[in-house]
């Protein structure tokens, strides 16, 4: 991974069990000169893991933030976002 990971909070203040990052890749990390940013998120347990990835737009960190606070609040958009792809808990082992 050439790009970088940050963790991002949700606005809320209601108590949840939720821990969100983003992955993020400029153009010049990458062969096809595109943008790449992943939202991911997974429950403090580490039972349950999502994301989302975005090709060819920057996304801002206050939408990442709406995103987070979004996944807290709605259930149906968080189990949209769940996956059980196995390198999902590896990724998160590292940060």
């Amino acid at each position: 991974m050439t790009g970088i990971w940050r963790e991002i909070k949700a606005t809320t203040r209601r108590k949840h069990p939720w821990l969100f990052a983003y992955y993020a890749e400029g153009p010049s990390d990458r062969a096809d000169g595109q943008w790449y940013t992943a939202f991911h998120f997974r429950r403090a347990d580490r039972t349950k893991f999502g994301f989302q990835e975005f090709v060819g737009e920057s996304l801002h960190h206050k939408r990442l933030r709406q995103m987070a606070t979004r996944v807290v609040v709605d259930a149906a958009y968080r189990e949209s976002m769940l996956s059980d792809k196995p390198e999902l808990p590896k990724l998160w082992k590292r940060h």
